[in-house]
């Protein structure tokens, strides 16, 4: 188990060459920050989330495989920055009738990682739902900040972080702001301050900033969870 790298398969109503189309407009299923391009043998692109960056080189791009190795990265909120490298995404082909099945393998991506979890997530998310999407003919859900989670009182709370200098123009509606204080991967541990969103981030003491959907008492007994997690960690 702890060599089995992730892997996901996925079934398209779609012919090989609109399967790798659609993998290669990177910007349209995983990030909205895309730097160069995946379109041929020999290019390099860079996604970014925030600080959190991966340049990848194509080293296969045709009907049967797409071949991305990552070149360098930096994962901003791992202990080791530099986990990805030496890793890379394997897109291998097979058409039948008017489908072709993508089987999709991050390898070098095993539970052997620190990160494995936190990314087995977010890979679950831009392969199963977003990349789906967009190979199904409909439009994908390209990701701005980074999807994090926090665990109070027994129950989970799912939202995104965004670096301090990054304003937020995805979320909206009625949402809190959490200044984060310490995270492990994309676990929010402890915060500074929760506050309403206003649309606008404001001073910080952290690094980065959280954003959840507001609902009636969230505030209060975060407020109560983070005040109980300061007082711990001075005990």
């Amino acid at each position: 188990m702890q060599n089995q790298d992730y892997f996901v398969q996925l079934v398209a109503t779609a012919s090989i060459e609109n399967v790798v189309s659609g993998i290669s407009a990177v910007k349209d299923w995983w990030a909205q920050e895309v730097d160069g391009s995946a379109e041929s043998v020999g290019e390099q692109f860079t996604v970014h989330f925030g600080k959190t960056w991966a340049t990848f080189e194509v080293t296969e791009h045709g009907r049967k495989q797409i071949l991305w190795e990552v070149k360098d990265c930096y994962m901003d909120l791992l202990s080791d920055t530099k986990e990805w490298n030496n890793t890379r995404l394997n897109f291998l082909f097979n058409e039948t009738g008017n489908q072709t099945r993508i089987d999709i393998t991050h390898e070098g991506l095993t539970p052997a990682k620190s990160c494995f979890n936190d990314y087995l997530k977010g890979w679950d998310f831009y392969f199963k739902e977003s990349l789906f999407a967009v190979l199904n003919k409909k439009k994908g859900l390209p990701g701005q900040g980074i999807h994090a989670w926090l665990s109070a009182y027994g129950h989970i709370y799912k939202g995104k972080l965004y670096p301090s200098d990054q304003l937020n123009s995805e979320m909206k509606g009625d949402l809190l702001l959490i200044d984060i204080r310490e995270t492990k991967g994309e676990q929010v541990l402890s915060a500074h301050c929760v506050r309403p969103f206003s649309g606008q981030i404001g001073k910080l003491d952290g690094t980065h900033y959280m954003l959840l959907k507001n609902t009636p008492g969230l505030r209060e007994t975060l407020e109560l969870f983070f005040e109980q997690t300061s007082l711990n960690e001075t005990r």
